[in-house]
């Protein structure tokens, strides 16, 4: 049986598309761990590395990865770099010498899947792993390159008998090389999962390809919430092991602890203190124990930082504009996407600042007189019988106080209207996230949560005025989710959110309802009827 890897990387390129410097150390990373015999266990003259390839060398080495080989070998192909698609949406990797000409692509100087998928086709090989760390169309942004996007079918362009396929993305998603990163953020993650052995999920001493990806999935997740690395088993694929990890490890043990106790990125005091009595027991030193944390938080800091980057231009966009423009809305949601973060991850965010600027509408000014009656600004000046007025100056003062609590009349209740209205927007936004959140949940989970924290959307659960709750209800294709926000305060309205299963497209649906009137109780939760959400009786559907 033998073990045959061949690992791509492609920085440098011709004119439209932009250089990848990530992808060249990402086949030096991977090829490290694979050629450790504790680790990959693939031996130094199995594994091909090709940096910045021309299309016939490629093409050479895929078909010598593939071609001779038996029933037992296992056999893996990773590349790192562009892929694009040509205009009927087949899909290419791309050369040193790939090229685009008007915006289409020029097919000679690219690497056709098909090409790819018949000399897997044709191997006889059993165990086959292909990881794709790109997706499909270019494009570039300041500290951060983007892959490419585009839609393109894996499954049924490279899909095939005893075959795992791992990917960065989905194939609407960009695939990130970050600034400063020395690798690509997939390949950070499969690295750091085979290295440090964390990994291996069962704890059986085995890396499988699914526990792999599962590992490198989470991690990219955490940090860039909108990416969704994808992985794609055939038939007995998701059991390919690839790796072995240290069984007995301290570092793997403390390492596994770590993950375990740490809550979105924070450790809790009953933790510490375990982490520290453990740490002793295993011999590790603080210095070690401290490397280990933060390896392991960090992709959760990383969030943290790319949510106060959004804050900060959010804010800055507040202060500076009159309201959130359709204009600065569009700019805010690709600085979002830039960023990787989801809806759910920045409703918070938003919130702490458009109530304030609700708020904060412009006075109205109190009624005017006109030149024949009184100018209030000009009191002092008065004699008892101006003939400006023809009012003595007891009446003069009259009017004053009378403009002055007309003015008060109209101006209040303005504010006060205002106010409600922020405060009523915290909740709408606040139910919307949690919709947001369950939504999300589920897809991850298959079922809804009814801890609050769980949803991972920074959302506490009392507010100055509101307290918010999340509950997961029934099971199976009945399951849904309740998400209420009760107000404090009287003179508010409340709000309730539910989230259900449709079972007739596969995807859960949400709707967010109103009370019509001021109440400190929920409306009752919507009720699917015919596949639509509907408000209960009595309260009022929200757009």
């Amino acid at each position: 049986m033998a073990k045959v890897a061949l690992l791509i990387g492609v920085s440098e390129y011709e004119l439209g598309l932009n250089p990848l410097p990530a992808a060249v150390k990402d086949v030096e990373a991977m090829g490290r761990v694979l050629a450790n015999p504790e680790m990959g266990g693939f031996a130094a003259s199995d594994i091909t590395v090709l940096k910045n390839p021309q299309r016939q060398e490629m093409e050479d080495a895929i078909y010598r990865l593939f071609s001779n080989r038996q029933r037992d070998d296992l056999l893996l192909f990773y590349f790192s770099g562009h892929g694009v698609k040509d205009e009927s949406g087949k899909l290419y990797l791309s050369t040193r010498t790939t090229r685009k000409e008007n915006g289409r692509l020029v097919k000679p100087s690219a690497v056709a899947a098909s090409f790819l998928h018949e000399s897997i086709n044709e191997s006889k090989s059993q165990r086959q792993i292909l990881i794709l760390d790109c997706c499909f169309s270019g494009a570039i942004a300041q500290g951060m390159t983007v892959k490419d996007d585009g839609t393109v079918n894996l499954q049924e362009q490279l899909g095939g008998k005893g075959r795992a396929i791992l990917t960065a993305t989905t194939s609407t998603q960009y695939s990130f090389e970050q600034e400063g990163s020395e690798l690509s953020i997939y390949t950070r993650y499969l690295v750091e999962g085979i290295e440090k052995g964390a990994a291996d999920q069962d704890g059986d001493g085995y890396i499988s390809v699914d526990e792999l990806h599962e590992y490198a999935s989470g991690k990219v997740k955490e940090a860039f919430p909108a990416m969704t690395p994808k992985f794609f088993p055939v038939e007995e694929g998701h059991k390919i092991l690839l790796a072995k990890s240290p069984k007995d490890d301290p570092n793997l043990k403390y390492r596994k602890e770590v993950e375990n106790r740490s809550i979105r990125g924070q450790i809790s005091v009953v933790g510490r203190r375990f982490l520290d009595d453990l740490r002793d027991s295993l011999g590790l030193t603080p210095e070690n124990a401290t490397a280990i944390e933060d390896e392991v938080l960090k992709p959760y800091r990383e969030y943290q930082k790319k949510l106060q980057r959004y804050e900060q231009a959010f804010a800055e966009a507040v202060q500076q504009e009159n309201g959130i423009s359709d204009a600065i809305r569009d700019e805010l949601k690709h600085y979002q996407e830039f960023l990787g973060l989801r809806d759910q991850d920045i409703a918070p965010v938003e919130t702490r600042y458009v109530p304030r600027r609700e708020i904060a509408q412009p006075q109205p000014q109190p009624p005017k007189t006109s030149q024949s009656n009184l100018d209030q600004g000009d009191l002092t000046n008065v004699t008892p019988h101006s003939k400006s007025t023809g009012l003595p100056v007891a009446r003069i003062g009259c009017l004053s106080l009378l403009l002055l609590v007309l003015s008060a009349i109209i101006t209040v209740p303005f504010f006060l209207n205002q106010a409600t209205k922020a405060k009523q927007a915290e909740a709408k936004q606040y139910v919307s996230a949690m919709n947001k959140g369950q939504q999300a949940f589920y897809t991850e989970k298959g079922k809804f949560s009814s801890n609050l924290a769980e949803l991972g959307i920074g959302i506490a659960t009392e507010t100055t005025y509101y307290t918010y709750k999340t509950q997961a209800v029934g099971a199976g294709e009945k399951a849904y989710a309740i998400n209420t926000a009760t107000p404090k305060q009287d003179g508010l309205k409340s709000y309730t959110g539910g989230v259900m299963l449709n079972a007739k497209v596969d995807s859960t649906i949400s709707l967010i309802c109103q009370s019509p009137e001021p109440s400190k109780t929920p409306p009752a939760p919507p009720k699917l009827v015919g596949g639509t959400p509907k408000c209960a009786t009595g309260s009022v559907e929200l757009d």
